[in-house]
């Protein structure tokens, strides 16, 4: 009964500290979106102890939201940045990495057009080729990458980028620079 209850209270501390390390680094990236709030305006929301930071704000007279979201794979834990912005678009148009696509075993990859001959890593979809000058657009991407996709529509841009650390994918310059060239992407289409 005495090894029970021990190995019952060792269960006990490791939860314990597991949701410790958790909820710190939350915190740090919670931190990170504060300074982009003191750059940029906006909210930083919290719903609960271990619950995730969502930022909320308007940036060059846009909507934007900051949110976070994780996808078991192969490779393990994956962790993505996800934004979104609520501005209308003239043009419908879907960018991914075609590497991402691969490592997922979709059979859409070949619905997607190589970006250019020097940037095959990511392909625009076929039916939503964009009016746009490819030599612009290929350098914004460069410039954005590296990322899993961006989708832009009526209803606004969503943007992913696969992070292996969030902490430092949220820190602020970082942040606000990928904020300039999505808002740069949104003026080019």
């Amino acid at each position: 009964m005495l090894y029970f209850l021990s190995f019952f209270f060792a269960l006990i501390l490791i939860f314990i500290a597991i949701n410790i390390l958790r909820k710190l680094h939350w915190l740090s990236i919670q931190k990170n979106l504060h300074d982009l709030t003191d750059n940029i305006g906006g909210d930083v929301l919290r719903k609960g102890f271990l619950g995730r930071p969502i930022f909320h704000g308007r940036y060059k007279d846009m909507d934007i939201t900051i949110n976070f979201s994780t996808e078991r794979t192969r490779k393990g834990r994956v962790n993505y940045l996800d934004i979104s912005i609520g501005t209308a678009m003239e043009q419908k148009f879907t960018i991914s990495s075609l590497s991402w696509l691969r490592e997922r075993g979709e059979e859409s990859v070949e619905n997607f057009e190589p970006l250019s001959a020097k940037n095959s890593e990511y392909g625009v979809l076929k039916n939503h080729l964009l009016k746009i000058k490819k030599e612009s657009l290929e350098k914004l991407i460069t410039d954005l990458s590296p990322f899993v996709y961006v989708y832009g529509g009526q209803n606004g841009l969503l943007f992913e980028k696969e992070c292996q650390n969030l902490v430092i994918c949220t820190r602020h310059p970082k942040l606000q620079d990928i904020l300039d060239k999505l808002a740069k992407l949104i003026n080019m289409v």
